[in-house]
């Protein structure tokens, strides 16, 4: 990480804390925020005023070194301490608890604790809120593309934009049960502000507005915008729970409605479903189970969809995509795909093209695993992104990470390799899920913008048209509509159709070559 931004602002910490040169400091914490301090302590000439750095009781690390310092239980090394700086970016606020409660129960401690993550001058918060009224008093960014009125036509030989699609803008009683009534994604994303100076948010909807996917006319603005921009369809997420299906009343509309003219697929989102939309295994409303039958159970309910005639295929096999391949043993997997496969070939289909995403780091040769292809998911597998800590004010209250994106972009670390013989591409608009989680571990991908994605899909569209041609010819987009992660081509207020417009021109730039 690049620590000359922080050097300034720790001057002026030091001085606001009376840190002095005969101080003994220890360092809460041992990965990257901790690091970053021993590094800024050693460029200001204080390094060797480092004691150790702390740890869990319970951490494995206890005993080993960081920076060429001892790691150590708060319990063992309190006495000999003067200062104790918090070194850790998605816990800070924990730690900052758990010192307070032990400094409280232990009365011969003389520390004081110094939330780096946390503090901020006077001045830099004065900084900040000018920031933030300056961007909300602006009705329009420099940055926003006004509506092209010139209309995307279709070829035969274009790269097919595919971009994934979130259904839970609408009201569901599973939702109002377990995180509020009347909750749906826009509960998250208009709950948002800046967290930093220069952080996009909140993210506000343009053209298409707050919508509700319980209206048709929603859906028909939609595939206009997708239709006049180039996006050759949608790939749906499909909740479906060891035999239970849940969001699936925009899919079932937009089946009903065949004059809706766009192709589609659907991802199966396999994952657990959380109150935390991790996957995890903490704060489960539905787990996911594979159990005898389940394969023949859900290519049954899948059957109308799949032999809808907008659905996507592949040499005549409808397109599945699979969101997490290893959730499972290998041996699971291949048992339950080709009972998929066979079931699906005794209603009278060629078979599946079933393709698995990079989610949960999954970078397989996914033949292995009874897949046709593997499928790139970012953030999911983006490499080279470094912490980032941007100058000046951060929240006290964010518990996360900021990532810089910049060397990611310049060197086209995008186009890393894979295992899997057959793949595919997708390109990333953005990513900032501090709407879903700005107190539970967050995460900035920061300098992403319709600049940095018109470079990565312009470059993924090229080598896919060496790779790939007809239906195989396709690059995918996280996403259309992922608003509480700021992931999204749909038009808002900072950009308008920027993102849009880049894949129209992307795209016909392309016919070109």
């Amino acid at each position: 990480m690049n620590i000359k931004p922080q050097l300034e602002k720790w001057k002026r910490i030091m001085g606001d804390f009376s840190i002095q040169a005969q101080d003994k400091i220890f360092i809460y914490g041992t990965e990257d925020g901790a690091i970053l301090i021993g590094d800024i302590l050693k460029e200001i000439g204080r390094f060797g005023q480092i004691e150790g750095f702390i740890d869990r009781d319970n951490s494995p690390k206890i005993g080993n070194d960081v920076l060429g310092k001892k790691i150590c239980r708060l319990q063992d090394c309190y006495r000999d301490v003067d200062v104790i700086i918090i070194g850790a970016y998605k816990s800070h606020v924990l730690i900052g608890e758990r010192l307070e409660a032990f400094r409280q129960k232990n009365i011969n401690s003389k520390f004081r604790i110094i939330d780096l993550f946390a503090h901020n001058t006077q001045e830099e918060e004065l900084d900040f809120l000018h920031y933030w009224e300056k961007s909300i008093l602006k009705e329009k960014s420099p940055d926003f593309i006004d509506f092209d009125n010139r209309s995307y036509i279709f070829t035969e030989r274009d790269t097919k934009i595919i971009a994934w699609y979130l259904p839970q803008y609408h009201e569901m009683e599973i939702n109002n049960k377990y995180l509020g009534r009347g909750f749906t994604e826009w509960t998250n994303t208009t709950r948002a502000i800046p967290l930093y100076k220069g952080h996009y948010q909140p993210h506000i909807p343009y053209d298409v507005g707050y919508y509700s996917l319980n209206n048709i006319e929603t859906f028909i603005r939609q595939i206009e915008l997708a239709r006049h921009y180039g996006v050759y369809g949608f790939s749906f997420y499909y909740y479906w729970f060891s035999g239970k299906k849940f969001m699936e009343k925009p899919l079932q509309q937009f089946l009903s409605y065949p004059e809706l003219n766009i192709n589609f697929c659907v991802t199966w989102a396999n994952e657990n479903w959380t109150t935390l939309w991790d996957g995890g295994q903490h704060e489960i409303i539905y787990q996911q189970e594979i159990a005898q039958g389940y394969a023949e159970k859900l290519v049954d309910d899948l059957l109308p969809v799949i032999s809808d005639s907008r659905y996507i295929t592949i040499n005549g096999k409808p397109l599945l995509i699979i969101y997490r391949g290893n959730l499972f043993d290998k041996s699971i997997m291949l048992a339950f795909l080709s009972a998929m496969r066979q079931r699906v070939r005794n209603h009278g289909f060629k078979d599946l093209y079933i393709m698995i995403t990079t989610a949960g780091n999954f970078d397989e040769e996914v033949t292995e695993w009874g897949a046709d292809a593997l499928v790139e998911f970012p953030p999911h597998g983006m490499k080279a992104v470094e912490a980032f800590r941007p100058q000046g004010y951060i929240n006290p209250y964010f518990v996360g990470k900021i990532l810089d994106t910049e060397k990611f972009i310049a060197e086209k670390k995008y186009m890393y390799e894979h295992k899997a013989r057959e793949y595919y591409r997708a390109a990333l608009t953005s990513w900032d899920n501090t709407a879903r989680k700005a107190r539970t571990g967050a995460l900035v991908y920061h300098g992403l913008s319709p600049i940095t994605f018109k470079q990565w899909l312009w470059d993924i569209v090229v080598e896919g048209k060496k790779n790939h041609s007809g239906d195989y010819d396709m690059v995918f987009v996280n996403a259309w509509n992922e608003w509480a992660e700021g992931s999204h081509l749909e038009p808002d207020m900072k950009y308008g159709y920027a993102y849009l417009d880049a894949i129209k021109e992307v795209v016909e730039k392309s016919r070109d070559l």
